[in-house]
């Protein structure tokens, strides 16, 4: 990953990468001066910046690399209208994976319009097309957000006309805004555009990510989820308990395998519906809050509570759940107690970031048998003491855990000198 191109430009004689290499270059345009680089034409994957970085906006620079002749590629992230010149100018006949920045309609119809996507497999797409009003008034809560009307005429257009058959994996960003409280991009009109569509036949992935879709926008959507769906994302979208017993009642949902719901307003009555499903391989779940800052206010979490965590407990994902995800779920002690009485509970990786918790709640998951299979565990801004740290390091026997976060704690001496003698650090 290189934020100072040049430096890379100079020293590219040394390296030889072949898999991967992201430019990072959001604004200044610099990166310009390097594209004609005979590097480019060497890789298999070339990303211009992030397409998950929904902080992006319209302001996103161009950068098109030359590759003058038959190319290896596989997988791009560039602006539409950088990969449709790419397109026209290279052969890239082993191109599966596309990740752009949609601007405008004319990107959108010009994309949509190109035959390489009859065998595109995996695509991204982030709309960032200009705003129509400036934000005046910064909301002081949760809000559904701003839908960008030029973003849905974007994906109406491109849907329309693209050609999806092979597609396998589709994600779709939204922005976040300048309030910490919205999301903008696009709206319902872009999902109603979707079932439209030939996208979602033979989808195994779904990730929609900050779009200020809401509980309606989602709807249509939850009713036409593909039996091919394992893995479904709703990252972000202003989404409150309905969404969750739809998702509940769907029956597509029983077999998927991943389903994250991060940064919702799901409370304990739609968990406790889908604790309800019948899932034979869920594997990953988060029900986690919005992305927080540890040195600022917490803003929102997801209100989850320990009643919804505890519903559960006993349901059939938990003997097939591999990663649990709950940060910011308004869970405390009595949510840890009710994890370490889950007996089929054989995590990999567990994150209980911003909650609370106390030594009560430590000296109770201390006695579960979640350690013997554990790899990564996360306990980031919990306001855990050093008691809590005591009870902690009372785990003897950790074969797995590779990776433990306790940033953000009021951890004093006494903590550390029980972190530094417990043993399963070594």
């Amino acid at each position: 990953e290189m934020n100072e191109l040049g430096i890379f430009a100079e020293n590219a004689h040394r390296w030889s990468p072949k898999e991967v290499l992201i430019v990072g270059d959001r604004y200044s345009g610099k990166a310009k001066k390097h594209q004609d680089l005979s590097l480019w034409g060497e890789l298999e994957e070339l990303h211009f910046e992030k397409i998950s970085n929904t902080t992006i906006g319209d302001e996103l620079t161009s950068f098109f690399p030359s590759i003058d002749e038959s190319s290896s590629l596989r997988a791009v992230t560039l602006r539409a209208d950088d990969l449709v010149a790419l397109l026209d100018r290279a052969h890239l006949p082993a191109l599966r994976e596309i990740n752009v920045w949609i601007l405008d309609t004319r990107q959108a119809r010009e994309l949509a319009e190109r035959p390489e996507l009859e065998k595109i497999e995996t695509l991204r797409l982030a709309f960032r097309c200009k705003e129509e009003r400036e934000l005046n008034e910064i909301p002081y809560g949760p809000t559904l957000g701003t839908i960008i009307p030029a973003s849905d005429e974007a994906a109406e257009v491109f849907f329309a006309r693209a050609r999806l058959s092979a597609l396998r994996h589709l994600e779709l960003f939204g922005k976040s805004s300048e309030a910490y409280w919205e999301r903008k991009g696009p709206g319902p009109r872009t999902i109603d555009a979707l079932l439209r569509s030939e996208a979602l036949a033979s989808i195994r992935h779904l990730s929609l990510d900050h779009m200020p879709l809401g509980d309606a926008g989602l709807k249509n959507l939850l009713k036409a989820l593909p039996d091919s769906l394992r893995s479904l994302e709703l990252i972000d979208l202003f989404a409150k308990d309905e969404t969750a017993l739809a998702l509940a009642e769907s029956p597509v949902t029983p077999n998927l395998e991943r389903l994250l719901l991060e940064g919702n307003l799901i409370g304990s009555k739609g968990f406790e519906a889908l604790a309800a499903v019948s899932f034979t391989r869920l594997r990953e779940l988060d029900i986690s809050g919005p992305t927080c800052q540890p040195y600022y206010f917490r803003f929102s979490e997801q209100p989850v509570g320990d009643e919804g965590l505890a519903a559960w407990i006993g349901s059939s994902a938990m003997s097939t759940l591999k990663a649990l995800s709950m940060a910011g779920a308004r869970l405390t002690d009595k949510g840890l107690s009710a994890l370490a009485d889950c007996e089929d509970l054989r995590l990999e990786r567990l994150d209980f970031a911003h909650n609370q918790a106390t030594a009560e709640g430590l000296k109770a998951l201390v006695k579960s048998g979640l350690w013997t299979t554990l790899r990564e565990l996360s306990f980031r801004d919990c306001l855990l003491d050093d008691a809590a740290i005591g009870a902690l390091t009372e785990v003897a026997y950790a074969p797995h855990l590779r990776k433990i976060d306790l940033s953000h704690n009021t951890i004093g001496a006494a903590g550390a000198k029980s972190l530094a003698a417990w043993s399963v650090l070594s």
